[in-house]
């Protein structure tokens, strides 16, 4: 039983940060700098201070907080039901410190959406135009765009 939570920790862990997935490279080889090995360092703090302090930070808030939706999510998930969402501890862990926090977890995880559809979008053109090239790529990009945004996406 340890064993598995220490199996999913290492999987969150993993996969917490762009490094993880292996799209980090690419934000870190459009970096202009005068010292390449800093660029370095900075990509070696990212999964540190993501993993390590704010995943830390909100899981101890989270448990420390002891709100009634953790002592029903630990119920639920040790019967074999479906883990809540971690946002939602992640709210109510809040708002039990300050009732105003959860509008500014609210506005953080929006600005987080945000800025991932941008870093997504900027991969995406970086991987296209190295595969096809610059023209080719910008004609596809502007009709994928077009048709991406009369779309609708089910929820």
């Amino acid at each position: 039983m340890p064993s598995d939570a220490l199996i999913v920790g290492f999987q969150r862990a993993l996969f917490s940060n762009e490094g993880g997935i292996g799209s980090a490279a690419i934000a870190h080889s459009a970096a202009r700098t005068r010292h390449p090995v800093t660029e370095g360092l900075v990509a070696l703090l990212e999964p540190f201070i993501d993993t390590v302090v704010v995943c830390a930070m909100t899981a101890l808030t989270i448990v420390i907080a002891s709100t009634p939706s953790w002592e029903q999510a630990r119920a639920a998930v040790s019967t074999g039901a479906e883990a809540p969402e971690g946002v939602t501890l992640t709210s109510d862990a809040f708002a039990a410190v300050l009732p105003w926090l959860p509008v500014v977890l609210s506005v953080a995880v929006t600005l987080f959406a945000f800025s991932a559809v941008l870093s997504w979008a900027y991969y995406g053109r970086r991987r296209g135009s190295t595969c096809s090239g610059a023209d080719a790529w910008r004609d596809w990009s502007t009709s994928s765009w077009c048709a991406g945004s009369s779309c609708s996406v089910p929820c």
